[in-house]
Formats: structure tokens, C-alpha cells, sequence
């Protein structure tokens, strides 16, 4: 029932362009509930171009005294890379994690990355040449290879220092701050949010769409657990 739940979450984040935190999610006990958390998201995007000025210079201010360089010249087009020492850049990925959410993990630069494939790829290879020995090795050699890409993913952690392509500026992160808590999916009328929202978790639950009205309960009236 979890995977239910959260694929219902994923299922509504994505048709309604919005992001629901976890003890939101937990909180939430009723349709009308969940409709009333839509149309909040797309009310506070009605007014997002006024807020982007306030969270671009937020998150300017932050950056700057982060670097503890208070006159440095910042631009929405500024790339993270050419601002933040490399030495740096994991502490400042944890430091935004309480108001951007979940930031794109960072990546290995692109040399690493190419090698890292490579042995990924050798590590299969491997594995899967155990059929040439014996077929009941396979299971073992697929295993020994997962194992292995595991530890060397983990190896790598410390490496993984360049900031993601839809992640690598500061206009990306002010956008992130902002959409955090607006919709960024406005394509749906404000009359059909109801019938859009019936469908949708009618489609994830397998119920009909007819049970599916304000007062439902996801528990005790859907099945949810």
C-alpha cells in the first residue's frame, strides 16, 4: 500500500505540476483535502513573478554569505560552477536542502563519469560470463557485479562535485525555491481541477470515478492504506 500511496503522490505531482512534501502527504485524509492543497499551489503561482524577485535576491544573499563574499556580483545566468570552489560544492548542495527540497544529486565530471560506465559495464560483462562456466553461476556473477557497481558508486560519492545541467545556475535554484511551493502546470481550468483530480486517482486506485468526491476518505472510503 505504501508503493500505492506514493505512486499516487508522483501520479498527481506530475499531472498538476506541483510538489507535495512528505508531511504534507501524510497529513493529507480527504479528497477535498488534496483539491484544496492543488488549488492553493496554483493560487500561489498566480503570484510567482512577484516572488521571484524576492527569492532570487534570498538566494543571492544566501550564496554570498555562504562564500562569505558579500559584494560578489551575481546574476540569474551565473553558473554555480564558476562561483562555487569545488571544495565546497557538497557543503553547499546540504546547506539548500531545507528550503529547495531534494536538489538533483550532483554528477561526476564528464572524464569520470565516461570511466565509471566503462566499469559498470566490465562489472556485466563479468557477471554475466559466468554463464560460459556454469548456468547456475549466473545468479552469483550478477550479484558479485550489482555488489561491486554498489561499492563503486559509493567510492565515487566524494568525486561527485558538478552541478547537474537543470540544476547549474542561480536562476535554477531561485526557480526550485519558488516552485517548491507553487504550480508550475497551469494548463488545467480551475472548473475541471475536480474532474481532472477523479480520474486521476480513479486510474491509480482502481476505483470508479463516482467514489471519488470531496468528502471521501482515502482510508476508510478508497482503500488506502
Amino acid at each position: 500500500m505504501e508503493d500505492l500511496r506514493i505512486n499516487l503522490v508522483t501520479a498527481i505531482e506530475d499531472r498538476f505540476g506541483i510538489t507535495i512534501r512528505d508531511d504534507e502527504a501524510e497529513a493529507i485524509q480527504t479528497v477535498g483535502q488534496l483539491l484544496s492543497l492543488i488549488e492553493a499551489r496554483r493560487a500561489a503561482a498566480r503570484f510567482a513573478l512577484c516572488r521571484s524577485l524576492p527569492a532570487f535576491l534570498y538566494v543571492r544573499r544566501n550564496l554570498r554569505d555562504f562564500l562569505h563574499h558579500a559584494d560578489l556580483r551575481l546574476r540569474p545566468s551565473t553558473p554555480l560552477e564558476q562561483v562555487i570552489p569545488i571544495s565546497r560544492r557538497r557543503q553547499y548542495w546540504r546547506s539548500i536542502q531545507p528550503w529547495v527540497g531534494a536538489a538533483p544529486a550532483l554528477e561526476l565530471p564528464l572524464g569520470l563519469r565516461r570511466i565509471a560506465w566503462a566499469i559498470y559495464f566490465v562489472a556485466f560483462l563479468l557477471g554475466t560470463s559466468t554463464l560460459l562456466i556454469d548456468a547456475k553461476c549466473l545468479p552469483l556473477g550478477l550479484m558479485a557485479a550489482a555488489c561491486f557497481s554498489i561499492l563503486l558508486n559509493l567510492a565515487t560519492t566524494p568525486l561527485r562535485v558538478i552541478p547537474p545541467p537543470k540544476f547549474a545556475t542561480v536562476g535554477d535554484v531561485t526557480r526550485r525555491f519558488v516552485g517548491r511551493s507553487t504550480a508550475v502546470n497551469m494548463d488545467i481550468r480551475d472548473e475541471d481541477l475536480l474532474s481532472t483530480l477523479q480520474q486521476l486517482v480513479a486510474g491509480v486506485l482502481g476505483v470508479d470515478p463516482g467514489e471519488v468526491v470531496p468528502e471521501a476518505s482515502f482510508v476508510n472510503d478508497l482503500d488506502l492504506e
